[in-house]
């Protein structure tokens, strides 16, 4: 793929054809840029894109695809404004509406806005975007078809409409002149379409003799709001083939179930972090990765290049996992509920919860047998101190806590004395049964 062009009201995809081979999307809502690299195009043309009702182009999308190198041009409508925005990062914009975003003339949303028609009759507009209106009214005043001080009380009759609303015969209502509509329906400028042209053919010039891409002005950051965003944009049609191909394997394999429920179970991680605010610092980052490069013996450089290479990782996006994996880990060590109400639900769920009541049972009942029902830890000849160190000395993966505090936070214990309770009547236990049993 060449180059892809957002387009929809403005201009058609016939008329992109006539000056650029280009494959032609509808207009562009949140994610869709970063879904159109996925195809690897040398350029992109934002022309329309959603305003209202629909989550507009994220501004790090475009971001994004600057910093791996792909041209962004943006014009008329959705395309003017963000490249407004972003000019100053590398995103060239085209055209009469652009240089007035860009120079603080033009200002609101509504100026480019209209309201459409379906895709299936080619998203036909509507109403008529105030831009278009400023632009008629200015060649109707050069060419004597209107005085200024009627053409400036058109336009603020015309802005004091809905976007909605504002059709011509909405704002021309005859009074001022009587040949004004049909002066209107044979003048009328279509400025963003002329802009829409203006921006094809830019990209025409860059595919034909390619500039060399601007030195980056911002450094990407992979925060944890982006990898929520892409998390959520790609599916299976967006992956690479070959990750495809992994997912349809996956549909065979005794792991499918498990492996489901646990992406679940990040996903829902990273989306509570974010809406927790969740910072993850350099410090989390370098301990996660040097625990995960311990566990699956990735000790040397060539190693991990190796692993990544085999897993088809670029080292962002192995930064971007070990992130989300931080995040999962803090709330499943942070977060009580995962270890009342939902962990119960687990375990009955998926059969550990019989085994675990028995045993429960059955350590009352031998205690009680034994006599050792309600011993302290003076009578277990135990310090508290020694106590911890036997549970959590068997259990190094509980470290992750950071804090004692922090563990018993997270099992939901009211207190030391609860947790110490627990853990005796599971010494003793052990004592009563012995090794063998």
């Amino acid at each position: 793929m060449v180059a892809i062009v957002f387009i929809g009201p403005t201009i058609s995809a016939q008329e992109v054809g006539e000056v650029l081979d280009a494959e032609c999307w509808p207009p562009a809502a949140q994610g869709d840029i970063y879904r159109a690299l996925q195809t690897n195009p040398r350029a992109i043309g934002l022309i329309d894109g959603y305003f209202d009702g629909v989550a507009s182009v994220w501004h790090k999308e475009i971001l994004f695809a600057l910093q791996q190198g792909v041209a962004v041009f943006g014009a008329s409508s959705m395309g003017a404004l963000r490249a407004a925005e972003l000019h100053d990062f590398g995103m060239t914009g085209l055209g009469r509406i652009f240089e007035s975003y860009k120079s603080g003339e033009t200002e609101d949303d509504d100026e480019v806005a209209v309201v459409h028609g379906p895709a299936e009759l080619g998203y036909v507009p509507l109403s008529e975007p105030m831009v278009n209106v400023r632009a008629t009214l200015a060649r109707a005043v050069s060419s004597g078809a209107l005085s200024t001080d009627d053409a400036n009380a058109l336009s603020e009759r015309a802005k004091a409409l809905d976007y909605r609303q504002r059709t011509w015969p909405q704002i021309v209502t005859g009074g001022e002149s009587e040949a004004l509509p049909d002066w209107v329906s044979e003048h009328r400028v279509d400025q963003k379409k002329e802009d829409a042209l203006a921006l094809l053919d830019a990209i025409k010039q860059e595919l034909h003799h390619p500039s060399a891409p601007a030195p980056h002005t911002f450094t990407f950051e992979n925060t944890l709001l982006w990898q929520q965003g892409t998390a959520s944009w790609t599916n299976r049609q967006a992956a690479p083939e070959r990750e495809r191909r992994v997912l349809d394997e996956l549909l065979f394999s005794e792991a499918h179930g498990s492996v489901r429920r646990h992406a679940l179970a990040r996903k829902l991680a990273v989306e509570l972090a974010y809406e927790r605010q969740i910072e993850v610092s350099a410090a989390e980052r370098r301990e996660i990765t040097r625990e995960f490069r311990e566990q699956a013996s990735l000790l040397s450089a060539a190693d991990l290049r190796a692993w990544l290479a085999s897993n088809e990782l670029s080292e962002d996006e192995f930064k971007a996992l070990l992130v989300e994996e931080v995040c999962f880990q803090d709330l499943a060590n942070q977060d009580p509920d995962l270890n009342d109400a939902h962990a119960l639900g687990v375990l009955k769920l998926e059969g550990g919860y019989e085994a675990l009541a028995r045993r429960a049972e059955s350590k009352v009942d031998t205690l009680e047998g034994a006599g050792r029902a309600g011993a302290s830890l003076d009578d277990a000849a135990l310090s508290a101190e020694a106590l911890e160190d036997w549970y959590f000395g068997n259990r190094p993966d509980f470290a992750g806590y950071g804090s004692l505090d922090a563990f018993l936070a997270a099992h939901g214990l009211q207190s030391i004395d609860e947790f110490h309770t627990i853990l005796l009547m599971e010494y003793l236990y052990l004592e009563v049964i012995g090794p063998n049993r």
